[in-house]
C-alpha cells in the first residue's frame, strides 16, 4: 500500500500550493476514504444548468480551485464524504496512465470481467436502451455528463453487468484483478461506527458487516451490497431520484438470515 501514502502533490501540477495541515499531507488513500478534509465540492463549482450541472467544470476549473485551497483540519481524522475526492483521483489515474477514464475503466475492469454494458459514453444502439430518468415528483430528469468530476458519477451500467462485478467482489475474477478488488474492501478509516476501505464502505444492514456504496445523479439511484462472508450480493437500479437504501438494506437482512 505504499503508493497509497503518496502525498497528492505528488500527482498534480507545481502550480498547485502543498495540500496538507499540521505537516500532514493529503494522501490518495485519504482521498479514496473520504477523511481528506477535502471539501464535498470545490467552492467555484457554480453550475449554470441545474440539469446537467457537472457538464462544463473541467480540469482548468478543478486546479484553479487547488491553487487557493488551504485545507482546514488534519487528514485521516474526520470522515466528510467527497465527490471532489473522488473525481481528482480519477484525474490523477488519466494523468499516471496517460490514458481516459473510461478506457481504464473499460480495460482494467470491465473487459477482464466481461462487463460490455458498463461504459461512460454511449452509442446511439445504447441510447435506445437507457431507462429515462425522474424525479420524486414523477417529472422527466436529463442525463448528467461529466468531464473532471467524472469519477465521481459518469459510469452508466446494467444490472446484469453489476451482478458481474458483484461476482467479482465475491472473489470470481482473474487473479490478479481479484488481488486489487481484495485490497479495495481493507479497512483504510474508522470512526466511531463509520468504516471504509478504499471508496467502499464498510456498514451492517443486519448482523454482518457488508461491502457497501450508493449513487444519486438526476434521475437515477444505485443500490449495490456485497456479503463476503455469506457469498451474496444486492444490485438496485432506479430511474427515480429517490433512495434506495431501505428496501436494499431490508433485503440484506434477509438475505443473511436465509
Amino acid at each position: 500500500m505504499e503508493r497509497l501514502e503518496d502525498p497528492v502533490n505528488k500527482y498534480l501540477p507545481d502550480s498547485i500550493p502543498l495540500l496538507q495541515y499540521g505537516g500532514i499531507p493529503v494522501t490518495l488513500k485519504t482521498l479514496a476514504n473520504h477523511s481528506s478534509g477535502i471539501p464535498r465540492m470545490p467552492a467555484n463549482f457554480h453550475s449554470a444548468d441545474n440539469e446537467n450541472p457537472y457538464k462544463e467544470y473541467d480540469r482548468k476549473d478543478l486546479f484553479s480551485f487547488y491553487k487557493s485551497f488551504t485545507p482546514v483540519r488534519k487528514p485521516g481524522e474526520k470522515y466528510e464524504y467527497s465527490n471532489l475526492a473522488v473525481g481528482t483521483l480519477g484525474v490523477i489515474l488519466e494523468d499516471v496512465n496517460h490514458s481516459s477514464y473510461e478506457k481504464l475503466l473499460t480495460n482494467t475492469i470491465c473487459k477482464p470481467l466481461h462487463m460490455l454494458e458498463t461504459k461512460v459514453q454511449l452509442l446511439a444502439t445504447d441510447t435506445l436502451r437507457f431507462a429515462k430518468g425522474y424525479k420524486e415528483d414523477g417529472s422527466f430528469s436529463s442525463q448528467w455528463d461529466f468531464k473532471a468530476l467524472g469519477a465521481a458519477g459518469c459510469i452508466r451500467s446494467t444490472c446484469s453487468d453489476l451482478i458481474k462485478f458483484a461476482k467479482a467482489n465475491l472473489g470470481d475474477a482473474p487473479p490478479a484483478l481479484n488481488k486489487d478488488i481484495r485490497l479495495t474492501h481493507l479497512v483504510t478509516f474508522t470512526e466511531n461506527k463509520t468504516k471504509v476501505g478504499l471508496a467502499w464502505h464498510i456498514i451492517q444492514p443486519g448482523t454482518d458487516e457488508v461491502i457497501f456504496h450508493n449513487g444519486q445523479t438526476g434521475g437515477y439511484h444505485s443500490y449495490f451490497a456485497v456479503n463476503p462472508d455469506k457469498k451474496f450480493a444486492v444490485v438496485i437500479l432506479s430511474n427515480c431520484a429517490m433512495g434506495n437504501e431501505e428496501i436494499g438494506g431490508v433485503m440484506m437482512k434477509w438475505l443473511e438470515k436465509n
